[in-house]
């Protein structure tokens, strides 16, 4: 970590003394306390047949303490350390920004999910190899520190990170020599942080600390927006272990975006959009040999 105290930048206006005091990189925490949750699990599974699984489970996470996250802060971190700049004043008493790891707010987390796999030995000829698979998880998680609001309506927002559900399924099929297999993956949107990319500040609200004074100026929630993927793969076993394969990843070519969902749109309410990440597409190719 390498901090600059520069006096000479008197119009940044980041601390008393006119200069900029910032530290690069991350600054760690002893005192930071591992996350810690009380889990209780309740799950059921039916095998109506030696082919065929049918599950559910429901769960109840309780934390005690939250995991660790990333924050930016402002304080005097060479307070009691004797430091001083090249010209020989204190820095003990001089503040600056960097970012440090804190504990997170602890969260309680319900929530269910039922599983179903299945193959198709009874149907004809080289289908009774094909087979499906399925998952679907429903999430409910709520901060036990108090939930993060939208600071313009009050809306309650989801904690940061967390899906309401999320489904993926598959359809495969396996003669022990040739395998195949297409799946499909669908996550919902997930909160991110609030907006301060305009160097918005002085926030009053649970989990918004950006330093900063007056005008109080909110800044809008940003979401990671739910996405869809589609992967294939072929593969085959020769006799000897060998094993050839192709596989492609995101056929449908989908794209990784965040924006401000249903705050701030524009004015026919499409959704003002913070980041936009396309990776196409990828081919893969292998052998594998066993011996």
């Amino acid at each position: 970590m390498v901090c600059t105290n520069d006096y000479t930048d008197i119009d940044s206006g980041e601390d008393d003394d006119g200069g900029t005091m910032n530290c690069s990189g991350v600054m760690g925490n002893p005192g930071l306390r591992p996350q810690t949750n009380l889990n209780q699990n309740l799950s059921l599974e039916w095998y109506p047949n030696r082919d065929t699984v049918l599950g559910a489970s429901t769960f109840v996470s309780k934390g005690i303490v939250g995991a660790a996250q990333r924050v930016n802060v402002v304080s005097t971190p060479f307070a009691g350390s004797g430091e001083t700049d090249p010209l020989g004043r204190s820095l003990e008493d001089v503040q600056f920004s960097y970012s440090t790891w804190e504990n997170g707010p602890a969260l309680k987390k319900r929530g269910v999910e039922l599983t179903a796999k299945t193959a198709f030995t009874f149907l004809p000829s080289v289908l009774r190899y094909t087979g499906i698979s399925a998952n679907y998880t429903r999430l409910r998680a709520t901060s036990l520190e108090g939930q993060i609001v939208d600071l313009m309506t009050g809306v309650a927002l989801e904690p940061v990170g967390q899906q309401k559900y999320s489904w993926n399924s598959s359809l495969w099929y396996d003669d022990g020599a040739l395998q195949m297999r297409v799946a499909l993956q669908v996550v919902t949107a997930t909160f991110s942080r609030i907006a301060s990319d305009d160097s918005f500040s002085n926030f009053p609200a649970t989990s918004i600390a950006s330093p900063g004074g007056l005008p109080y100026q909110p800044g809008a929630p940003v979401f990671r927006d739910g996405r869809r993927f589609i992967d294939a793969k072929i593969g085959y076993k020769f006799k000897n272990g060998v094993e050839i394969f192709a596989e492609a990843r995101n056929l449908g070519k989908s794209t990784v975006t965040t924006s401000q969902g249903s705050f701030a749109p524009f004015a026919d309410a499409v959704p003002s959009l913070n980041g936009y990440t396309y990776g196409g597409a990828r081919y893969l190719v292998g052998l594998v040999a066993r011996y």
